[in-house]
């Protein structure tokens, strides 16, 4: 059980784990701002007011974590995917005043998005 565990981890698969997250990089370099549709299947209109558009165009439809955290002021956030920021966003608005919230990626294209 042991060798072929070995094999596993010291084997091909590395390359083939660095071919998918180039897949998956590259697939997320693509997406550009579309309409408010995806993000409105998981956002309420009163979480979506005041959001920058571009924010709410980029949202690409993983869930509403925020609405279900249980977040308070004072509490700090960390939000691994971020992607284009929104749910960094409505995270920052239930912990203020006197929390945080540290949005992480592994594009810079998606930070440098959810940072403007």
């Amino acid at each position: 059980m042991t060798d072929l565990h070995v094999g596993h981890v010291v084997g091909t698969d590395f390359l083939q784990q660095d071919a998918i997250r180039g897949a998956v990089r590259e697939t997320y370099r693509s997406v550009g701002p579309t309409d408010r549709r995806v993000a409105e299947r998981f956002y309420g209109s009163e979480e979506l007011a005041g959001l920058p558009d571009e924010t709410v165009r980029i949202a690409l439809g993983v869930g509403n974590p925020v609405r279900h955290a249980g977040l308070r002021a004072g509490d700090d956030v960390l939000d691994l995917g971020s992607g284009g920021g929104i749910d960094c966003l409505l995270a920052a608005r239930q912990v203020a005043p006197g929390g945080s919230v540290t949005g992480i990626d592994f594009l810079a294209e998606m930070s440098e998005r959810a940072t403007r």
